[in-house]
């Protein structure tokens, strides 16, 4: 389903839904307009600016007029909305956005096929429909996907935690993760996930009368030498050392 509005060189331009039973993969595009893909079902794997973004059902990007995007990967059976517009972009990336918003998007292509909608009909739908995803990005903020990740990571402290591994499950570059959470944090993601291992490695060593073997397992350790050369490295000192040396101290975290 394809659509092509005339004669406007502002606001909403074209759109339709792209569906694809078998392989597929985004083309290598540039274009002069700004252009927003809604992923209804399959991956979409694409490429802007040098940042790789894997969106699946109900997320959304943004790909802006003048940068090169292109897909990373092949992918099965695809479809999404898209459509052009040269109004300014709400956000970049909204992962499980509303389904509000999808069912704008079927209104605008039903006034756009309605001949006796005028023009700024369209021009009213985009609008309303950018709000929603700048309200749906503001509900779901960078800051607010920091603490999301970082609470996680404080959560799941008790094992082994690779930036990879949060990679893959909050859809998103591991480089742009590390960014993000260095910006929130002051460190990155790499670092903040050994620094809540080892507050997590600290709190069994003071709270619990468990040997070190026992810890090195409830740290989620395969072995007690990874622990020890782990907790040596980090805190120059042996978990036993540590543990002599503030055991009986009232440990507080706030």
């Amino acid at each position: 389903m394809r659509k092509n509005r005339r004669n406007s060189d502002m606001g909403y331009l074209n759109g339709g839904l792209f569906e694809c039973s078998g392989e597929w993969i985004h083309p290598e595009r540039r274009i002069e307009s700004n252009e927003i893909i809604f992923v209804q079902r399959g991956k979409v794997c694409i490429e802007e600016d040098g940042i790789s973004y894997e969106l699946e059902k109900n997320d959304i990007i943004a790909l802006e007029k003048g940068k090169r995007h292109f897909g990373t990967r092949k992918t099965e059976d695809v479809a999404f909305y898209w459509f052009h517009f040269s109004d300014d972009i709400p956000a970049k990336v909204i992962r499980g956005a509303a389904s509000q918003i999808s069912v704008l998007i079927r209104q605008l292509f039903h006034y756009e096929n309605s001949p006796q909608y005028p023009r700024r009909t369209l021009d009213l739908m985009l609008e309303l429909i950018l709000t929603e995803i700048a309200v749906s990005a503001a509900e779901s903020s960078p800051s607010a996907l920091a603490e999301q990740i970082c609470e996680w990571v404080r959560i799941n402290s008790n094992r082994k935690i690779t930036v990879g591994e949060i990679s893959e499950k909050y859809k998103y570059n591991s480089d742009y993760l590390s960014r993000l959470i260095k910006q929130n944090k002051g460190v990155t993601l790499e670092k903040y996930i050994i620094k809540q291992r080892l507050d997590y490695a600290k709190k069994m060593l003071l709270s619990t009368e468990n040997n070190i073997s026992e810890v090195a397992a409830l740290c989620g350790f395969e072995s007690y030498q990874l622990f020890l050369k782990f907790f040596e490295y980090h805190e120059k000192m042996s978990p036993s050392a540590y543990r002599k040396l503030y055991y009986g101290i009232h440990m507080n975290s706030h």
